[in-house]
């Protein structure tokens, strides 16, 4: 077999040249950077969104919409639909007062309130009735707990509505 010492030359200084060029692209560089900075504080109490069973559960923030529904003459307890989470490991004292009752004409008697509860515990912590604004509690929610919010709703048979509302708030230091 003949060796062509011309083709072999060339292939040789191809692939050199080649090896030359790939290099020097290679070290040809660019950059970005990301400059910036962190403040991290206590986490609070945020909502935690449950089982939509009964209704629709929406968090915007440090609010939670609640769009329950219910059949007249019924008696409903929902739970797993809302919960309250300390993101502290710290307690907080808290207040929970009903802002905006419920029209007590579609409910019976104590026909609508929300129970708290301790979510690891099943400990009580509150039994708020929803067609007073005069219903309140005052407490401490303990580091990392999490409250499981129930709501309980009896409406009388010939209750009918296109929507009720109610506002319940909840103040934290």
């Amino acid at each position: 077999m003949k060796l062509n010492y011309k083709k072999s030359l060339k292939l040789i200084t191809l692939i050199i040249t080649s090896l030359l060029i790939a290099t020097a692209s290679a070290s040809y560089y660019r950059y970005l950077y990301i400059q910036g900075t962190v403040v991290i504080t206590s986490g609070g109490l945020t909502w935690v969104k449950g089982v939509e069973t009964a209704g629709t559960v929406d968090v915007y923030g440090s609010t939670a919409t609640v769009s329950l529904s219910v059949n007249n003459g019924t008696t409903n307890n929902i739970t797993n639909h809302l919960y309250l989470k300390n993101l502290d490991s710290g307690g907080h004292d808290i207040t929970i007062d009903i802002t905006d009752a419920a029209d007590s004409e579609l409910y019976e008697a104590n026909g609508f309130s929300i129970t708290i509860y301790d979510n690891s515990t099943g400990t009580f912590i509150a039994l708020l009735n929803v067609l007073s604004t005069s219903s309140s509690y005052s407490g401490t929610i303990t580091g990392d707990a999490v409250w499981h919010i129930t709501f309980q709703i009896i409406t009388k048979p010939n209750a009918e509505t296109p929507g009720d509302a109610f506002a319940v708030q909840f103040t934290y230091e």
